[in-house]
């Protein structure tokens, strides 16, 4: 709340000052944009620190707080909320966010793969074959929709679809520059890899499994070597892949042995 009572009393202070200028300049800013603008500041520097559930507060602040103009500002807020509930493990908050976003504006890709994140999150594994397809028609390069419906297909038993899925994202990570990949291509292959894996032990295709598991620690040594880890842009663009291994972890109940192997981890993303 202190952060709050800080933004707001900057604000005031600044628009008394608006309008004690001279008619000749131009009018200052609108305090309830202000005290928009320093909570959302607020938060970018505690989520830097690593701190995102603290985040959390002034965002939904300057959320309400953004006056009707301020459209592209209040989306911007929105989405990084989006972000966060996805770290925070706030599935249904995250859902309701983006449906609000989805009512206000055309859609895009991001806005669909981060409605089935939130869905797969809450269990809701149909609807959220159906929103990555949506986010993979919109945007066909869109590696994560991809791998996120491939792991979907997995929680839900159908290995098939499953590998269909994986592997165009396998090929989509190999042959097209991808900045919106926060943990970096080497990364995610290693993940996809391991998935796929899981799907070809699921069919009965034990040595096309070892071939994935193998290329995947292959991957991941090249990338303990140096390689990519991808643009800080990058992942403030892409928040929902933090939440990524807490839901594959959930897999045990699912399948043969290796779709239990849960593989957990947290890192930031956007």
């Amino acid at each position: 709340m202190a952060g709050r009572e800080l933004a707001l009393a900057l604000a005031l202070g600044l628009g008394c000052q608006a309008g004690a200028r001279d008619d000749a300049q131009a009018p200052g800013p609108e305090p309830r944009a202000v005290a928009a603008t320093l909570l959302v500041e607020q938060a970018r520097r505690l989520l830097a620190d690593g701190d995102p559930h603290d985040a959390v507060e002034p965002l939904e602040q300057a959320l309400v707080l953004w006056p009707d103009a301020a459209r592209a500002e209040r989306s911007t807020t929105r989405r990084l909320l989006v972000h966060l509930c996805a770290r925070v493990g706030d599935p249904e908050r995250g859902l309701a966010l983006v449906d609000e976003e989805l009512a206000e504006s055309d859609g895009d890709a991001w806005l669909w793969y981060a409605r089935g994140v939130a869905l797969t999150d809450l269990g809701r594994h149909e609807e959220a074959l159906d929103s990555f397809g949506e986010a993979c028609s919109l945007d066909p390069t869109h590696a994560k929709a991809r791998q996120w419906r491939g792991s979907v297909y997995l929680l839900l038993g159908r290995p098939l679809a499953a590998l269909d899925e994986l592997s165009a994202a396998l090929e989509l990570v190999r042959t097209v520059e991808l900045r919106d990949i926060p943990e970096g291509a080497a990364e995610m292959e290693h993940r996809i890899l391991l998935e796929r894996a899981d799907a070809f032990d699921a069919l009965g295709r034990h040595d096309e499994a070892r071939a994935d598991r193998e290329a995947a620690r292959s991957r991941m040594r090249g990338a303990r070597d140096g390689r990519g880890t991808g643009s800080s842009e990058g992942r403030e663009r892409h928040a929902l892949v933090v939440g990524r291994r807490r839901v594959l972890g959930a897999r045990g109940a699912v399948g043969a042995g290796a779709l239990g192997r849960a593989r957990r981890g947290r890192g930031p993303a956007a």
